[in-house]
């Protein structure tokens, strides 16, 4: 029962990794463009905001 219990939790938690790593590389993708400072501070509060709702799902 201990190792179901286990495993439950580890699944859990890779969705949320996974969001904060597709989020670091659109980050990336966005810095080696031209994108003004003002936009990209907006799409980080976009993505914060985001993570925040993926986890209250969750």
């Amino acid at each position: 029962m201990a190792d179901n219990g286990e495993k439950k939790t580890s699944e859990t938690n890779h969705p949320s990794e996974n969001t904060t790593n597709d989020n670091q590389m659109t980050n990336q993708d966005q810095t080696q463009t031209g994108i003004p400072d003002d936009k990209k501070r907006k799409i980080r509060i976009h993505l914060q905001l985001i993570k925040k709702i993926r986890i209250i799902k969750i």
